[in-house]
């Protein structure tokens, strides 16, 4: 008697665990959160919800704009960005997030509106890629763009240059 309980008990393990990781994603997908592995960028689907994240920190939002095939944003993704949201110190000072320009995939803008990626990057302007965007809460920008990839030994240095002016400018923002 003792074997057949405990073979039961064991075969419920399993599927308690399958319950626990589908309770856990369910959790995730219901609290608006943007899931990404480690070391690996946020594809956007809430910004009015990381811009109200951007404003109960005080960091600016590094939007990067990007499409699947493109080689050059492959490049910044992985030799840069990527790497940034594993190094604590710089994801306590920005708010990464991608759009993808050849997307349809749903977003919610900064004003709380219905779009998708595609509809976005429009919106803001976007004709090349990789772009990046330094914005407030709001989406407005506050620093000069990033277009193209220019000079890869160059690209780090500005990518960092951005973010601390962004950084700079909101702090300043608050004092007044």
């Amino acid at each position: 008697m003792f074997g057949s309980e405990c073979r039961a008990t064991l075969a419920i393990i399993p599927v308690m665990r399958y319950r626990a990781r589908y309770a856990a994603l369910l959790c995730l997908a219901l609290s608006g959160a943007e899931p990404a592995l480690s070391g690996q960028l946020h594809l956007a689907t809430d910004l009015n919800q990381t811009g109200a994240l951007s404003e109960t920190r005080g960091i600016p939002i590094v939007l990067f704009f990007s499409t699947a095939d493109c080689e050059y944003c492959e490049a910044v993704r992985t030799e840069f960005l990527n790497h940034i949201t594993t190094d604590t110190d710089k994801t306590e000072r920005a708010l990464l997030r991608e759009i993808r320009l050849d997307s349809v995939d749903q977003l919610v803008g900064f004003d709380r509106q219905q779009t998708t990626h595609a509809g976005f990057a429009d919106r803001r302007g976007i004709e090349l890629v990789p772009t990046i965007q330094f914005t407030d809460g709001r989406g407005t920008e506050l620093e000069d763009q990033i277009v193209g990839l220019g000079t890869l030994g160059f690209y780090g240095a500005y990518l960092d240059r951005g973010i601390d002016r962004a950084l700079d400018k909101l702090r300043n923002q608050i004092k007044d």
